[in-house]
């Protein structure tokens, strides 16, 4: 379809060509279809399965491409949730792939489709986005928010405030002075961090994850593929929802790359 996010300050990956990454799922947030509203373990089916780090091994859980919606049992609730009230959720980075993402629910004893989640996206308290590092630290950033052209209709999802660092291949802006290759500098990130980077090693604000990958896989202290905290945001619990047991979904839209990731968890409000 043709893309219906096309504000240069939404976009992740250059922002500065409107042509670029047209048909990835964050250039029409929530429209594109998912193979399964709580995810696949190990993010695929087994045909499909790459190579790489992301190896999934069996568990008495779930075995490479099971659908959470199917094999994950309705468990104790991790929270309970007063109607009416704002509520944090958070998640972590990995693999920097840009996009956005949103919160939603979904009644536990109705079928935990994606049509499910959407009928109910939660709507966040946009003057309360922050980062959380590792050690506890906090710092309150100004979330970036879309609600046009999205799906479903008006509601509104959050940019991923962590811009990725090109160095390595793939991805990043025109602009980026050679990124692609193996040179490190400042316009090797596709937007402004949210925080100030300070300087890791060589005299550039980034280091290496893993020793093994150092031209791919590198970090700031709110950069690239982040492993260093968590971000995290306030959304709202309607008013009027009926008490009882839900499931929260969280839906994360890359824009680098035509993958949806999901997750789910349990929840009780009252």
């Amino acid at each position: 379809m043709p893309p219906t996010n096309n504000d240069t300050r939404t976009r992740t990956e250059d922002p500065t060509d409107p042509t670029s990454y047209l048909y990835t799922p964050w250039r029409a947030p929530g429209f594109a279809p998912v193979a399964d509203a709580c995810g696949l373990a190990g993010g695929t089916l087994p045909a499909h399965a790459g190579g790489g780090v992301a190896v999934f091994y069996p568990t008495p859980f779930a075995k490479q491409g099971d659908k959470g919606s199917e094999v994950l049992k309705k468990g104790l609730a991790m929270e309970t949730w007063v109607a009416g009230t704002s509520v944090e959720v958070a998640f972590g980075i990995r693999y920097n792939h840009g996009g956005g993402y949103q919160y939603r629910l979904c009644p536990a004893a109705e079928n935990l489709t994606e049509a499910c989640f959407q009928q109910m996206p939660l709507e966040f308290d946009v003057t309360k986005q922050q980062l959380q590092w590792n050690n506890g630290t906090r710092l309150s950033i100004p979330g970036t928010w879309v609600n046009k052209g999205t799906s479903p209709p008006g509601s509104v999802w959050a940019m991923n405030p962590i811009p990725r660092i090109d160095w390595g291949g793939g991805g990043g802006s025109k602009d980026s002075g050679g990124c692609r290759g193996t040179r490190r500098g400042k316009n090797c990130v596709n937007f402004k961090p949210p925080c100030t980077e300070g300087v890791w090693d060589g005299g550039v604000p980034w280091h290496a994850i893993d020793s093994t990958a150092p031209g791919d896989d590198v970090e700031g202290y709110c950069s690239g593929d982040w492993t260093g905290g968590q971000i995290v945001d306030e959304v709202l619990i309607p008013k009027d929802i009926p008490k009882g047991d839900y499931v929260v979904g969280w839906r994360w839209d890359c824009e680098e790359t035509t993958q949806v990731w999901s997750s789910c968890g349990d929840v009780t409000i009252v």
